[in-house]
């Protein structure tokens, strides 16, 4: 008996400090839990960009930016550019056929009388540029009156004649659209190779008189 008195003696002086333990590590749990929970309510925080970073990317959207208005400027002009010189085009071609057309009407028995065939005959080509390009002939064809936007015709039209070659030479003369230098458009020669150094552009036409071919007989 006196041995189990001692015993649980023992144990009721050891369970003061086995409670102290209990409710220590009971609190080390609590203030863990704590700091878990005020670490998921107030999360880290972002810095995001910087205002280098912003300024970098608006200097590198600007460049792009200006590339492409760039290029698509440039595209209207030439756009631009090709449409203005297709209706230089069209209109040189339709005064063409239109000289062509009256040459073929301008023949031997149209002419009235034998005194005029014999002045024809005599100068087939310079008879030629009198009732086709001149506004007193019979076949006056006139020449293209195609402007651009501030009223400024667009091409010139002359007329040389050979009386050696018995040709008629028209020249359609008019300045490359987009380019930068005026050229003098009322010279009546041929440029050939300083053509594209005068930024100017011709067109040439060759009329044989139809009606000279009954002066030989």
């Amino acid at each position: 008996m006196s041995w189990v008195r001692i015993s649980q003696q023992k144990q009721d002086s050891l369970s003061p400090r086995k409670n102290n333990r209990r409710l220590i590590t009971d609190q080390l749990k609590i203030f863990s839990t704590s700091s878990n929970g005020n670490q998921t309510d107030h999360p880290k925080w972002d810095p995001g960009f910087t205002i280098v970073e912003v300024l970098i990317a608006g200097v590198l959207l600007a460049m792009v930016m200006t590339a492409v208005s760039r290029f698509s400027l440039s595209a209207l002009v030439n756009s631009r550019n090709q449409l203005e010189r297709t209706r230089i085009e069209a209109a040189i071609n339709d005064n063409i056929q239109l000289l062509q057309q009256a040459d073929s009407l301008l023949t031997f028995d149209s002419i009235p009388s034998e005194d005029e065939q014999q002045y024809a005959c005599n100068d087939p080509p310079n008879y030629l540029k009198e009732q086709i390009i001149e506004r007193s002939g019979r076949q006056y064809v006139p020449a293209p009156t195609l402007k651009n936007e501030s009223n400024k015709k667009l091409i010139n039209r002359t007329v040389n004649t050979t009386a050696a070659e018995e040709i008629a030479i028209i020249i359609y003369s008019f300045e490359g659209p987009g380019v930068a230098k005026v050229a003098n458009n009322n010279s009546a020669k041929l440029l050939h190779d300083t053509e594209m150094q005068n930024h100017t552009e011709q067109r040439v036409l060759e009329l044989n008189p139809n009606f000279q071919a009954r002066c030989y007989k």
